[in-house]
Protein backbone atom coordinates (compact mmCIF):
# COMPACT_ATOMS: atom_id res chain seq x y z
CA UNK A 1 0.00 0.00 0.00
CA UNK A 2 2.50 2.26 0.44
CA UNK A 3 4.35 2.02 -2.77
CA UNK A 4 1.38 2.93 -4.72
CA UNK A 5 0.42 5.61 -2.16
CA UNK A 6 3.67 6.52 -2.92
CA UNK A 7 4.47 6.56 -6.83
CA UNK A 8 0.48 5.97 -7.82
CA UNK A 9 -0.65 8.93 -5.42
CA UNK A 10 1.52 11.42 -4.63
CA UNK A 11 4.08 10.92 -8.05
CA UNK A 12 1.71 9.81 -10.20
CA UNK A 13 -2.01 12.05 -9.29
CA UNK A 14 -0.63 14.67 -7.04
CA UNK A 15 2.46 15.83 -8.94
CA UNK A 16 1.24 14.59 -12.91
CA UNK A 17 -1.80 13.99 -13.75
CA UNK A 18 -4.37 16.18 -11.41
CA UNK A 19 -2.69 19.44 -12.14
CA UNK A 20 -2.33 19.20 -15.87
CA UNK A 21 -6.30 17.59 -15.63
CA UNK A 22 -6.86 20.73 -14.42
CA UNK A 23 -4.93 23.36 -16.63
CA UNK A 24 -6.45 21.52 -19.31
CA UNK A 25 -10.05 22.07 -18.26
CA UNK A 26 -9.26 25.34 -17.35
CA UNK A 27 -7.06 26.73 -20.33
CA UNK A 28 -9.35 24.22 -22.96
CA UNK A 29 -12.86 24.53 -22.08
CA UNK A 30 -12.44 28.89 -20.65
CA UNK A 31 -10.07 30.13 -23.21
CA UNK A 32 -10.11 28.01 -26.24
CA UNK A 33 -11.53 29.10 -29.33
CA UNK A 34 -12.55 25.85 -30.97
CA UNK A 35 -15.77 25.39 -30.64
CA UNK A 36 -15.97 21.51 -30.79
CA UNK A 37 -13.88 20.91 -27.42
CA UNK A 38 -17.12 22.08 -25.32
CA UNK A 39 -19.48 19.83 -26.90
CA UNK A 40 -20.01 17.21 -23.17
CA UNK A 41 -18.98 14.04 -25.08
CA UNK A 42 -15.37 15.52 -26.48
CA UNK A 43 -14.51 17.72 -23.24
CA UNK A 44 -13.63 14.61 -21.00
CA UNK A 45 -11.28 13.32 -23.47
CA UNK A 46 -9.73 16.39 -24.46
CA UNK A 47 -9.46 17.11 -20.75
CA UNK A 48 -7.47 13.60 -20.40
CA UNK A 49 -5.07 14.32 -22.91
CA UNK A 50 -6.76 11.47 -25.49
CA UNK A 51 -7.26 13.91 -27.86
CA UNK A 52 -6.05 17.46 -29.02
CA UNK A 53 -2.64 17.24 -27.61
CA UNK A 54 0.80 16.61 -27.89
CA UNK A 55 2.27 13.70 -30.01
CA UNK A 56 3.69 12.95 -25.56
CA UNK A 57 0.92 13.42 -24.20
CA UNK A 58 -1.05 11.77 -26.70
CA UNK A 59 0.96 8.54 -26.70
CA UNK A 60 1.24 8.61 -22.30
CA UNK A 61 -2.42 8.94 -22.53
CA UNK A 62 -3.31 6.13 -24.34
CA UNK A 63 -0.70 4.15 -23.46
CA UNK A 64 -1.59 4.35 -19.63
CA UNK A 65 -5.18 3.52 -20.22
CA UNK A 66 -4.37 0.42 -22.06
CA UNK A 67 -1.70 -0.37 -19.14
CA UNK A 68 -4.56 -0.12 -16.77
CA UNK A 69 -6.39 -2.03 -18.60
CA UNK A 70 -4.23 -4.87 -18.61
CA UNK A 71 -3.32 -4.39 -14.97
CA UNK A 72 -6.76 -4.96 -14.06
CA UNK A 73 -7.00 -8.62 -16.50
CA UNK A 74 -3.54 -9.41 -14.35
CA UNK A 75 -4.94 -8.39 -10.66
CA UNK A 76 -8.37 -10.41 -11.62
CA UNK A 77 -6.42 -13.63 -11.00
CA UNK A 78 -4.16 -12.98 -7.49
CA UNK A 79 -5.34 -14.90 -5.08
CA UNK A 80 -7.58 -13.78 -2.04
CA UNK A 81 -4.96 -12.23 0.62
CA UNK A 82 -2.83 -10.42 -1.85
CA UNK A 83 -4.80 -8.72 -4.03
CA UNK A 84 -6.80 -7.16 -1.07
CA UNK A 85 -3.36 -5.57 -0.87
CA UNK A 86 -3.42 -4.43 -4.33
CA UNK A 87 -7.32 -3.25 -3.90
CA UNK A 88 -6.14 -1.19 -1.24
CA UNK A 89 -3.19 0.79 -2.75
CA UNK A 90 -5.97 1.76 -5.16
CA UNK A 91 -8.23 3.35 -3.26
CA UNK A 92 -5.12 5.09 -1.19
CA UNK A 93 -4.05 6.12 -4.99
CA UNK A 94 -8.03 7.30 -6.44
CA UNK A 95 -8.56 9.14 -3.25
CA UNK A 96 -5.33 11.00 -3.27
CA UNK A 97 -6.16 12.02 -6.87
CA UNK A 98 -9.68 12.87 -6.22
CA UNK A 99 -8.55 15.10 -3.64
CA UNK A 100 -5.63 17.12 -5.76
CA UNK A 101 -8.24 17.55 -8.11
CA UNK A 102 -10.11 19.10 -5.91
CA UNK A 103 -7.57 20.99 -4.26
CA UNK A 104 -5.77 22.43 -7.50
CA UNK A 105 -9.26 23.38 -9.05
CA UNK A 106 -10.14 25.39 -6.28
CA UNK A 107 -6.89 26.60 -5.84
CA UNK A 108 -7.19 27.83 -9.31
CA UNK A 109 -10.71 29.18 -9.25
CA UNK A 110 -10.22 31.51 -6.13
CA UNK A 111 -6.65 32.58 -6.17
CA UNK A 112 -3.98 33.48 -8.41
CA UNK A 113 -2.63 30.06 -8.55
CA UNK A 114 -1.86 28.27 -11.65
CA UNK A 115 -0.09 24.35 -11.87
CA UNK A 116 3.64 24.37 -12.93
CA UNK A 117 3.03 21.88 -15.52
CA UNK A 118 2.58 22.13 -19.03
CA UNK A 119 -0.76 21.43 -20.42
CA UNK A 120 0.07 19.68 -23.19
CA UNK A 121 -1.91 21.50 -25.63
CA UNK A 122 -0.89 21.48 -29.47
CA UNK A 123 1.76 24.09 -30.67
CA UNK A 124 0.60 26.27 -34.03
CA UNK A 125 2.97 25.13 -35.98
CA UNK A 126 1.91 21.61 -35.94
CA UNK A 127 -0.04 20.48 -39.02
CA UNK A 128 -2.64 18.34 -36.84
CA UNK A 129 -3.25 22.07 -34.66
CA UNK A 130 -3.26 23.67 -37.92
CA UNK A 131 -6.30 21.52 -39.00
CA UNK A 132 -7.91 21.51 -35.78
CA UNK A 133 -7.97 24.95 -36.05
CA UNK A 134 -9.34 25.53 -39.25
CA UNK A 135 -12.45 23.64 -38.06
CA UNK A 136 -14.17 26.79 -36.86
CA UNK A 137 -17.30 26.90 -35.92
CA UNK A 138 -20.11 27.22 -38.59
CA UNK A 139 -20.54 30.88 -40.04
CA UNK A 140 -17.27 31.89 -38.36
CA UNK A 141 -15.53 34.47 -40.95
CA UNK A 142 -11.95 33.14 -40.43
CA UNK A 143 -10.78 30.62 -43.57
CA UNK A 144 -8.04 27.79 -43.30
CA UNK A 145 -5.61 30.20 -45.43
CA UNK A 146 -5.81 32.79 -42.86
CA UNK A 147 -5.81 30.84 -40.05
CA UNK A 148 -2.43 29.02 -41.60
CA UNK A 149 -1.07 32.67 -42.65
CA UNK A 150 -1.62 33.64 -38.96
CA UNK A 151 0.47 30.84 -37.61
CA UNK A 152 3.45 31.33 -39.68
CA UNK A 153 3.76 34.94 -38.76
CA UNK A 154 2.99 33.85 -35.32
CA UNK A 155 0.35 36.37 -34.92
CA UNK A 156 -2.24 33.00 -34.18
CA UNK A 157 -2.78 32.55 -30.80
CA UNK A 158 -5.01 29.30 -29.27
CA UNK A 159 -4.65 30.12 -25.61
CA UNK A 160 -4.65 34.45 -25.57
CA UNK A 161 -4.69 34.96 -21.90
CA UNK A 162 -2.18 31.32 -21.13
CA UNK A 163 1.43 32.73 -19.44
Amino acid sequence: CGFMSFFGSYRGFHQEFSPRLVIRAYEGLTESSVWWLHLPWVSPLMVGGFIYATRRRLIRAWSLLCWIILAVFICNMIPYPWRSFVDAGVVCSCGWGAISILLFSFRLTFSSFRPTVASDFPSLTDPVAATVLSMQEPGSDSTSSDLEASAAHGSLQLLPNAA
